[in-house]
This record gives structure tokens, C-alpha cells and sequence, in this order.
């Protein structure tokens, strides 16, 4: 079955969306069922989900039903079951006022307090039933190079930004029972804001930065089995005694522990990235301008 996430809006600048998901047969294209999860209290925005045996599981964030979704904050965290008719059999909330902010302060809006906001890249269930949450904290923020500008008389500055930070991996139980919140630092990365983003909410920005390829995360990759699992993402090192520089970075778990690992990129490269690659590895292309020359190698994951 492949599973589409499908976002309704009833009109053109309308920002109350809808979403529901879209199962189609892979095999013979036919449309399975296009569903709405929402219930009569909440409205469900969905991350992502993956089919469990004659089930499909399916994870995101709520908000209020009377709340415009294409702007609003959301209230936290749930996890739905549907069946292969796009029937729901199960749902569960947890709420970041409740919940969450018993291992991270965080109001009923979803800001969390000295971290700012969360965005969910990916939810994850491993090979021994755990369900990791793979989120990067984000904050809106008042542009000092646009305030500056503006006072100068710059024109049409912006006077917004929009800085990304850290990453925060939310363990929960095969119950779905937040157990645990692991933070993993990174160097922050500032986008000033063009004028006329200011007016727009944090969640709506986060998803243009998305769009745009502003965060650092970049997949998630895993075994079969899910035994193993590592999410990479992108980093700029200060690096004493030498030359500062990008690298590529991941967060790995296996036997019930979680590692990490870097990989240099050339200070002379011009353009550079990496794919997925097989299991274990991942695929590092480098493009030098000046020699017209690209290099691409398979480098091991070290976890």
C-alpha cells in the first residue's frame, strides 16, 4: 500500500485546511480509501505512518477543531490506527501542556520554554516495539540586520528571522508513553526573512523552511528489521587548530543505545551533500568548480 498525505483548503487563501490520507494498492493502482482522521474535538495534521500487520499505524500532531490549521499551534503529539478501509480503530493524544512538559517545560501551545518550537521530521518504531520522534527545535525572532536597515531607511527590509537549532529525539513506549526526551546539540543556523514574513506564525514559517531546505535534517535510514536506524543531518563546525567547516552528521541506534558519527567535507568544495546508500552507509558527492570535478564515495557509518 502506498500512503500519501492529501491537504484540503475551500478556498484559495483560505487557511483552514483539512488532511487525510490516501492508501492506493500498489500493485494495481486502485484507490483503497482517502480518509479523514480527525474527530469531533480535534483536527490531526499527520508526520508520517508505515502498515503493522493488518493495521496502519499513523503518527502527527493535533490541534483545536475550531482552529484555522494552516496557522494555528498545535496541542501535541497523537498516534491513530486505521484499518486498510481507512477506518479508525484507535487514537491516542498527548499533549504538550500535560505530557510532554513533564520531561521539557512547554505551554499549551507547543513552545517550549529557552527551546522554542518543535518540528517533526519523522516518527520511527524500532525492531523491539520503541517509537522514536525525530524533531529540530526552531524559534521566530526579530531580524537585527532588517531593524537596522529599516532605521537607515533600507527600503523593504525584513524584519524577521528565523533561527534552527537543536535536534531532540522523543522516545516513546510501544503504548505510545512518553519515556524520555535525549537532546542532541548543533550549531544554530539563522535565515534572515524576507519583508512581510513577519506576520506569519512560527508553524507556518517551519513549513516554508521545509519547503525552501532550510533545516539541517536531512533522511532517516534503517535496516529491514529496524534494528538499526540512523538519521543524518547537516552541521557547520568550529574546529580548534584548523580550518572551520561543514560536516555531515548522524544519530545511530542499535542494541537499545543510541551513538553518533561525523563525516568531513572538503573546505575546497564548492557544492556538496549526501544520499542515502545502502544499510550502514551513505553516499558523499563533493563538486570542485575551479578543477570542474566532482567526487563521489561510499562511506561507512560508524555506529
Amino acid at each position: 500500500i502506498l500512503l500519501s498525505s492529501v491537504v484540503k483548503r475551500y478556498g484559495a487563501m483560505s487557511k483552514d485546511m483539512e488532511f487525510h490520507i490516501l492508501g492506493i494498492d500498489v500493485n494495481t493502482g486502485k484507490k483503497l480509501f482517502e480518509t479523514s482522521v480527525e474527530d469531533s474535538k480535534y483536527a490531526v495534521e499527520i508526520i508520517n505512518g508505515k502498515p503493522e500487520g493488518d493495521k496502519i499505524q499513523l503518527y502527527g500532531l493535533y490541534f483545536d477543531k475550531d482552529e484555522k490549521t494552516g496557522k494555528a499551534k498545535s496541542l501535541g503529539i497523537c498516534s491513530v490506527k486505521i484499518d486498510f478501509t481507512g477506518k479508525v480503530l484507535e487514537r491516542q493524544y498527548l499533549s504538550w501542556a500535560k505530557d510532554v512538559s513533564k520531561l521539557l517545560p512547554a505551554n499549551d501551545k507547543g513552545k517550549i520554554e529557552d527551546v522554542g518550537y518543535m518540528f517533526f521530521h519523522n516518527f520511527i518504531k524500532t525492531a523491539d516495539g520503541k517509537i522514536f520522534g525525530i524533531a529540530e527545535s526552531y524559534k521566530k525572532g526579530v531580524s537585527g540586520v532588517g531593524v537596522a536597515l529599516s532605521v537607515l531607511g533600507g527600503g523593504n527590509a525584513g524584519l524577521a528571522k528565523m533561527t534552527i537549532e537543536d535536534f531532540y529525539i522523543f522516545e516513546f513506549t510501544p503504548e505510545f508513553k512518553l519515556n524520555s526526551v535525549r537532546l542532541v546539540e548543533k550549531t544554530k543556523n539563522t535565515i534572515e526573512l524576507p519583508a512581510g514574513y513577519e506576520f506569519m506564525s512560527p508553524q507556518v514559517l517551519a513549513r516554508l523552511m521545509l519547503m525552501f531546505g532550510y533545516f539541517d535534517y536531512q533522511f532517516t535510514q534503517f535496516t529491514k528489521d529496524n534494528s538499526v536506524i540512523s538519521v543524518g543531518y547537516l552541521d557547520y563546525e568550529n574546529r580548534k587548530g584548523e580550518k572551520d567547516g561543514w560536516v555531515f552528521g548522524t544519530m545511530n541506534y542499535l542494541d537499545n543505545e543510541w551513538t553518533s558519527d561525523k563525516i568531513k567535507f572538503s573546505s575546497s568544495a564548492n557544492r556538496f551533500g549526501v544520499l542515502m546508500g545502502k544499510p550502514g552507509y551513505v553516499l558523499v558527492y563533493e563538486y570542485f568548480r575551479k578543477e570542474k570535478r566532482m567526487d563521489v564515495r561510499l562511506e561507512k557509518i560508524n555506529l
